[in-house]
């Protein structure tokens, strides 16, 4: 996690009135969201939320834990363990959708002739998707696809770094592997809790569990909560005696999840309810309160993906 990325601020918090935007979806994540970005990732979850646990393998896990995530308007909590290693082959290629006649000098080989597991690997590259499609000057297009060991075995393009030209469909495509790589593959199990079976039992729960209230503050402290609610008060060093003493204020409290650089909250103020979001970082001093944790659930359910990871 960045602490206040892009932001010089020693500390900073942010409070939001729940009227201005419901506390259960700002205190959750948005499952569909996450599947929208990454349709692996989305079966992952699919199939953990349906049968407590799922597993995958990939070179990072699948999803943060973190928030809850908000699927069809129930609430899960979700945690990913790594379960263990293998060795596997990280290729490294670009794309050139319309690379003069003169620089297609590759090896030349027909899509359909390259082995199953580098189509997979190219899908969306070659041929290009319409969301992929840049045509501008040069290389159009930067990926890499993560080979396990029996599927580098079947590899062409995990053999070494060239240049082919990939023919589909009649349309020629500059593809140059540029790198091939050991890297690592880890086998992830994905558990999901369902908290709350709606958005009304949720704001419930978080409430019961985590709100208190802010009050009796001096002068000096109601200006750090002024500006928290207009927009966001950033402490600019740890001399800010009032950022200091609302931090250990709020960290007495349960925090709905919170690390040692931050934590998230829910608050009332003056008779309104806020979600709270407090970047402690240097501010933060000896344990904070514990938070009442959402229990672990059991079940059983295998998916194996393999990630092809895309960077334009």
């Amino acid at each position: 996690m960045v602490l206040l990325a892009g932001c010089s601020a020693a500390g900073s918090l942010t409070m939001t009135d729940v009227d201005e935007r419901p506390l259960a979806e700002q205190a959750s994540r948005d499952a569909d969201r996450l599947a929208d970005r990454d349709a692996e990732t989305g079966q992952v979850l699919e199939r953990a939320i349906e049968n407590g646990t799922a597993t995958t393998t990939g070179t990072h896990p699948p999803v943060r834990d973190g928030l809850p995530l908000a699927h069809e308007g129930a609430y899960y909590d979700v945690s990913t363990t790594a379960a263990g290693t293998e060795p596997a082959t990280r290729v490294g290629f670009r794309v050139d959708y319309d690379a003069d006649p003169a620089n297609l000098t590759g090896l030349r080989v027909a899509y359909e002739d390259l082995p199953a597991v580098d189509r997979e690997a190219l899908a969306g590259a070659v041929p290009p998707d319409d969301a992929v499609e840049r045509r501008v000057e040069g290389f159009d297009l930067g990926g890499s696809a993560v080979y396990d060991a029996s599927e580098a075995d079947r590899s062409r393009l995990a053999t070494d770094e060239r240049e082919y030209v990939v023919v589909h469909d009649g349309a020629e495509y500059r593809l140059a592997v540029e790198s091939v790589e050991s890297t690592t593959l880890t086998t992830y199990r994905v558990s999901a809790t369902e908290v709350a079976g709606s958005s009304a039992a949720y704001t419930d729960r978080l409430v019961d569990e985590h709100a208190f209230t802010l009050s009796g503050l001096n002068g000096s402290e109601r200006e750090v909560v002024a500006g928290a609610i207009e927009g966001s008060y950033h402490a600019e060093s740890t001399d800010d005696a009032a950022f200091r003493s609302i931090v250990e204020r709020f960290r007495r409290h349960g925090a709905v999840r919170s690390d040692e650089y931050r934590g998230e909250y829910v608050v009332r103020y003056r008779g309104e309810l806020y979600w709270a979001e407090l970047r402690y970082g240097e501010f933060a001093e000896g344990e904070p309160a514990v938070a009442r944790e959402f229990d672990p659930s059991a079940g059983s359910s295998t998916v194996r993906t393999r990630p092809v990871d895309r960077a334009s």
